[in-house]
């Protein structure tokens, strides 16, 4: 057999082993659902990761909303086997700038925001026996007040992560959390569409993230 011939036996065998890998391998494809709220309203939904996994983390986004970098992390956390959702907050509205997602946010009635975080939680009570709260810039701050509040699914919350930039911080709001909270900080928000973050701060967050996740959830 000579080196073509060779070669182009590698690459079958290589092809018929990724098929393989493929169809064993859990989908951590992301998806959009709906998620039934405690006013009987459905609200739209991002989730990723293994339907079957051991936790969960519900994010809640920052001011813009579900947008590319709020879906990616959602994908990771996916792919390391997690179960990972992130709420709509905007009932489909995508914002197209900065300005536009502080109108937007300043819109939407507490009730409603509050209502969509609990049935968002509640779902994953019904799937899940543990639950991380995770939320940036406002989300942190949203994530913190249903920590505290009495929804259903929050006994089941094990820990909370928050990230904050220079635009938002609930920092001051975690002080009475007997949770164990990460609490990251960086320069600029990690989820904003419309300045792409570092890239050293984005692995460096991820790391810690994935760092505390691990203790947490394992």
């Amino acid at each position: 057999m000579d080196r073509r011939e060779k070669s182009m036996m590698y690459r079958q065998l290589l092809l018929i082993a990724l098929v393989l890998i493929s169809s064993v391998t859990p989908s951590v494809a992301g998806e959009m659902i709906q998620v039934r709220t405690p006013y009987s309203t459905y609200a739209n939904a991002y989730v990723a990761g293994p339907e079957n996994a051991a936790a969960a983390v519900l994010v809640i986004p920052d001011i813009w909303g579900i947008g590319k970098p709020v879906e990616q992390w959602v994908d990771r956390l996916g792919a390391i086997g997690l179960r990972a959702m992130v709420i709509d907050l905007y009932d489909g509205r995508m914002v197209t700038s900065p300005a536009m997602a502080g109108e937007v946010y300043g819109t939407i009635d507490p009730v409603w925001i509050e209502q969509n975080l609990k049935g968002a939680l509640a779902y994953l009570d019904k799937h899940f026996g543990n639950i991380v709260l995770m939320g940036w810039g406002e989300g942190a701050r949203q994530a913190v007040r249903l920590v505290k509040s009495d929804a259903a699914g929050v006994k089941k919350v094990s820990a909370v992560a928050i990230y904050n930039d220079d635009r938002a911080s609930a920092g001051d709001l975690i002080r009475n959390i007997s949770l164990p909270v990460l609490d990251v900080s960086t320069p600029h928000s990690l989820v904003d569409p419309f300045r792409p973050a570092k890239a050293g701060d984005l692995e460096s967050t991820w790391k810690a993230t994935e760092g505390f996740l691990s203790k947490r959830l394992n």
